[in-house]
């Protein structure tokens, strides 16, 4: 596992032991990142269910503002390490994805990151977007990227619309957009 590229390309990262935290694959990353490019830099995102910090720390060295969150206190450490090998700070929070979403300010990020765990329940990952929308934590032409194992079908989420659905691997990212927005957009 390693940044792709920005201020800290090459740069190899720490990776989960065992199979609990599955971190997003460097050619989906480089994927995701490549689509990002031309709106990362000064963004504020935010990787829930974080894992590793790998998506967040590369949206880090392309030059967004990062806030990391994730429940487990074994890959908050896992981040911290992470963080340490870059000399940065971003906002590392233990939290509860849908507690943090909940209490989050509104209009606080411009794109929002969510791999939530195999292992949950359709209806729980489909409700994410929900509650992003209801929290109002996602600007005005911002986006929701949710990476979901591949083959599974797409959240149907109320408040947003589907923009795109890209495959890398065993992976599907999803984007999503306010429905009220202009289809203009460069995500």
């Amino acid at each position: 596992m390693r940044i792709i590229s920005g201020k800290h390309r090459g740069r190899k990262l720490f990776s989960p032991p065992g199979t609990a935290v599955r971190p997003t694959s460097d050619m989906a990353k480089e994927a995701l990142f490549n689509i990002l490019q031309t709106v990362i830099f000064g963004a504020d995102f935010l990787d829930l269910f974080a894992g590793s910090g790998g998506v967040g720390l590369e949206a880090l060295s392309r030059g967004a503002r990062v806030t990391l969150v994730d429940s487990s206190p074994d890959s908050i450490a896992l981040i911290k390490k992470n963080v340490a090998l870059l000399k940065e700070e971003p906002a590392i929070i233990l939290a509860d994805a849908a507690r943090f979403i909940r209490n989050a300010a509104p209009d606080s990020f411009d794109i929002i990151f969510l791999d939530p765990p195999y292992e949950i329940s359709a209806d729980e990952r489909d409700g994410l977007p929900d509650k992003i929308y209801k929290s109002g934590a996602l600007r005005q032409g911002g986006a929701v990227i949710m990476e979901i194992k591949r083959g599974l079908p797409p959240p149907e989420p109320s408040g947003f619309e589907i923009t795109d659905i890209r495959e890398y691997g065993n992976s599907s990212f999803i984007f999503l957009r306010y429905k009220s927005q202009e289809e203009d957009s460069s995500l």
